[in-house]
């Protein structure tokens, strides 16, 4: 191989070594690196640990769906982790896609790590992204057939992409040819890019050597004196392009300054934003916030830490956006790493919380301590002024007894399958996402706000309506529902007389609060089977109403006498006369 060959080999492993994730250029490989779409974030350690087997590295991956701009980042979930040299990174819709050094490629969602096809052998990784089109992968590549070579009994089939460079996508489980990239865009030793809606943009950072003769080019040519006396930064620029509908738009500057040595690029919506790193004169670099308006790229000024001051940054850092917001992840000097978010042009000013697996204390909710002091008060007049009503066993005929608890939830359940069937058109399609994998929450942030767990709970809550107008109606007419029926129970009045309508819609009222919140529930099963003797949950309290069942039969015992047909009270047989009426 020529000594020109030789050249552009080393210059293209240099970039396919220093590009990870394609988010950021002009800087090294930080140890954890932060990863993130509008729906999650990413948190990727890598290098920290050697796994004793293999000798390679450990990645240790985190992620979270809980991101607020007041709170910050919470409840970060450690998946398993992953042996490797890794070499790129990018985050989708429904995971991360992992690039290796041996050239294999790993899929990663909350439900596991799954293999991906690997690149032909004849290509080089100097980029990576994902969401380029819906949630697929793309990647810029380097036809290089003597670097970096393949397994190729595993690899792909060969790729033509018709050029020197190229970008081809990852669809249906095989890499496909997506279009030529110019030789003048592609070959810098630094490059990064991002995607979104069949758009990629693609960025480096090379010297300004202000070839205009405008007064902004002299301008850009002359780097300010340094006042402390050290060398001079020279004078950079960001340069990008754009593909999109197939065709490439011209090359653009994003910014030019004095010490600029790091950017890192991302989507806020359909426009890009940027955070650019400036060197200080003392130490570390300032952080510059960047949008594009049209075809002009605005600064928004410099990134804050929220009790005053300039952002401190260094080659440690990683950025990206997620739900209108910058994330920034950066390590402490304990070894840990902390993630802070600020607001993409409206307030720079950062908040930072650690990335830690471990579930950390988010304040509870208003109404929730509203309905738990609503309840304890419930209970507290109930066992204090009135404790008769829970002491005191039923009066019924011999031949009925208190329903038995696991009979009342069995029928619960045989009543819970028409309410599931009718809104099935509503839980449905969460269910399928459930399956999937594709936004499924952490274990640990079941009771979190997100969107797809604000979906199930509107779901499970209007299962619930569905339910008790289903119980209320069947009630009304038959004192019983279908549930009940079959394991021989109906609802009786907890001191005789007749049942009123306003009765039954108390009782069925309350299934819907005792079954959506975790702690009412509690509270109704241990009134059930510790406090009262009538076994009553709260509902029936509420509504003095009781549900009996058949007594069991005693061998040798008394036969059973008459039954009180429905309406009829505890202690009201059928050849009675009801109360207040004539012998």
């Amino acid at each position: 191989m020529s000594a020109r060959r030789w050249w552009r080999a080393a210059v293209v492993a240099g970039a396919c070594c220093t590009s990870i994730g394609g988010r950021a250029a002009g800087a090294g490989d930080p140890p954890a690196r932060l990863y993130g779409t509008d729906r999650a974030l990413w948190l990727v350690h890598r290098g920290g640990d050697i796994d004793p087997t293999s000798k390679l590295p450990v990645v240790r991956l985190l992620t979270t769906d809980r991101i607020d701009k007041t709170s910050g980042i919470q409840l970060w979930r450690e998946l398993p982790s992953l042996v490797g040299a890794l070499e790129n990174a990018a985050a989708k819709s429904d995971g991360m896609i992992l690039a290796f050094a041996d050239g294999s490629l790993t899929q990663v969602t909350l439900r596991g790590a799954t293999p991906v096809a690997r690149l032909p052998a004849h290509l080089a990784v100097m980029a990576l992204c994902g969401d380029v089109i819906q949630s697929q992968a793309a990647a810029l590549v380097h036809r290089m057939p003597d670097l970096l070579p393949r397994a190729s009994a595993a690899a792909s089939a060969p790729i033509d992409i018709q050029s020197e460079y190229g970008l081809i996508t990852l669809k249906d489980g095989a890499w496909r040819r997506l279009a030529a990239v110019p030789r003048e865009i592609a070959a810098h030793e630094d490059i990064s890019m991002i995607g979104r809606d069949g758009r990629l943009l693609l960025w480096w950072i090379e010297p300004d050597e202000a070839t205009d003769d405008s007064d902004e080019g002299r301008a850009a040519a002359t780097p300010p004196a340094s006042q402390s006396g050290r060398a001079v930064d020279p004078w950079r620029r960001v340069q990008a392009v754009e593909w999109s509908e197939s065709h490439w738009s011209d090359v653009a500057t994003v910014w030019r300054g004095a010490g600029l040595t790091h950017v890192w690029m991302d989507w806020e919506g359909a426009r890009p934003v940027a955070v650019a790193a400036e060197a200080m004169e003392s130490s570390g670099w300032r952080l510059r916030l960047l949008a594009r308006d049209g075809e002009k790229w605005n600064d928004l000024g410099l990134l804050q830490e929220a009790a005053g001051g300039i952002v401190a940054a260094d080659a440690a850092w990683s950025a990206v956006t997620t739900r209108g917001l910058w994330a920034f992840a950066r390590p402490t000097k304990d070894g840990q790493v902390q993630v802070g978010v600020s607001e993409i042009g409206s307030d720079p000013r950062i908040r930072w919380s650690a990335a830690s697996s471990r579930p950390q204390s988010t304040p509870t909710p208003w109404t929730a301590w509203v309905s738990t002091l609503a309840i304890c008060a419930m209970l507290a007049f109930l066992i204090t002024l009135r404790p008769e009503r829970l002491s005191t066993p039923p009066r019924l005929p011999p031949d009925l007894v208190p329903a038995m608890p696991a009979r009342r939830v069995a029928a619960t359940l045989l009543d819970l399958i028409p309410a599931v069937l009718a809104t099935a058109y509503w839980w449905g399609p969460l269910l399928k996402e459930w399956l999937s994998g594709a936004t499924r929450p952490a274990l640990e942030d079941v009771t979190g706000s997100t969107q797809f767990l604000r979906h199930t709970q509107q779901a499970w809550l209007l299962c619930l309506a569905v339910f008790a107008l289903y119980c209320l109606l069947w009630e009304l007419l038959m004192h019983t529902t279908p549930g009940k029926y079959l394991f021989g129970m109906r609802v009786l009045p907890e001191e005789g007389g007749k049942l009123t309508a306003g009765q039954f819609v108390i009782r069925n009222g309350m299934r819907v609060a005792e079954l959506l919140d975790p702690f009412v529930a509690t509270c109704s099963l241990f009134v059930m089977l510790v406090l009262s003797q009538r076994r009553q949950r709260i509902g029936d309290l509420l509504a003095r109403t009781m549900v009996v069942g058949p007594a069991p039969l005693v061998p040798g015992g008394p036969p059973r006498g008459p039954t009180a047909p429905p309406g009829r009270g505890p202690d009201e047989s059928a050849d009675q006369p009801p109360r207040g009426g004539a012998a």
